[in-house]
């Protein structure tokens, strides 16, 4: 069970991470609305599938999307990894892949 203490933290640390997320997104977004506006475009222009505005054929898309996803992944597993090279202490399995030199003697002959 978690103290009183931990759990605020906990809290704490979990509220500064959503901000983080969510006040970029929220700014991105005032930014268009504004621009619709000043524009007088719109929101729904600029908020919809680009295809579904020219009524092009559904699947058209389709390898776009798939791309966007598989870059997604990729930069999900650098983030990931990342956070596991980018330490004070490297985990044991992560030190040979880090850019750590220090266990490059090992194995090799010093006479």
């Amino acid at each position: 069970m978690l103290s009183a203490v931990s759990e605020k933290a906990t809290i704490t640390s979990v509220t500064k991470m959503l901000l983080k997320l969510y006040i970029p997104s929220l700014i991105i977004l005032l930014i268009v609305f504004l621009i619709c506006k000043i524009k007088e475009i719109p929101i729904e222009v600029m908020l919809s599938d680009p295809l579904a505005l020219v009524d092009a054929y559904p699947w058209l898309g389709l390898v776009s999307n798939l791309g966007i996803l598989v870059w997604t992944g990729c930069v999900g597993v650098c983030f990931f990894y990342s956070g596991g090279v980018i330490t004070e202490k490297p985990r044991k399995g992560i030190r040979r892949l880090s850019c750590d030199r220090r266990d490059d003697h090992r194995g090799t002959d010093a006479g």
